[in-house]
């Protein structure tokens, strides 16, 4: 993908993978098939540290770091976010519900304006604006777009010298389902001219991750 949209050789950039539930196409290796985590059947202190990717780790001799985000939607119980929280984790938003949950935990001590807060979700105005106001006040908050107007509000209404954004992008599978949203992110086709105009030539953002959305396995080879 670094190739596709030009990134300079040196740029660093976060690649997520987010995994949807196991499906009958899936053609994933079983150590990478979907867990849904935190669950019942194992602490929450054991499911956000590392998970099942050390054998892929070793497989591969990965040689990256590890960056665990933690999405409120999840949970939005205090007691949760708090152990959770205690694994030195991230954190991901998914809505304008979560982002006061931020400042709480902010006002706590619990988090600290170095903690990733990536913002995921669809964007309606008031989530826009609360993740704006996080930026300008300094917070290391990365909005990940998931259209190509979305990043029009951004220009408008952050103020901070530097803003990291994220690119949420569609792989090329074939959907088993007959309609295409936004929230499966942007199309595969339009991310170099999403970065090559709007990112690229705006001295104040940096393309600081990208987010594959990924339905029910991976058939394509977009990543």
């Amino acid at each position: 993908v670094a190739e596709v949209i030009n990134l300079p050789v040196n740029h660093a950039t976060h690649v997520i993978v987010a995994i949807g539930k196991q499906g009958s196409g899936a053609e994933l290796p079983e150590s990478m098939q979907a867990r849904e985590f935190p669950s019942s059947r194992r602490p929450i202190s054991e499911s956000v540290v590392r998970g099942a990717f050390p054998i892929i780790w070793e497989q591969y001799n990965y040689k990256g770091n590890y960056t665990y985000c933690y999405c409120t939607k999840s949970s939005h119980f205090s007691f949760i976010l708090e152990e959770v929280l205690k694994q030195n984790v991230h954190l991901e938003t998914s809505s304008a519900f979560d982002i006061p949950i931020i400042r709480d935990m902010y006002n706590q001590g619990k988090i600290s304006k170095s903690t990733y807060i990536l913002c995921n979700g669809y964007k309606q105005p008031l989530y826009t604006q609360y993740i704006s106001e996080l930026i300008n006040d300094g917070f290391n908050c990365i909005p990940v777009l998931d259209n190509l107007k979305e990043i029009d509000f951004y220009e408008k209404s952050v103020t901070a010298e530097k803003a990291n954004l994220a690119i949420r992008i569609a792989t090329d599978e074939e959907p088993d389902f007959a309609f295409y949203t936004s929230r499966l992110g942007v199309r595969y086709s339009d991310v170099n001219t999403l970065y090559n105009e709007k990112i690229k030539p705006n001295p104040r953002f940096n393309l600081k991750m990208l987010h594959f959305f990924i339905n029910t396995g991976i058939k394509d080879s977009a990543y």
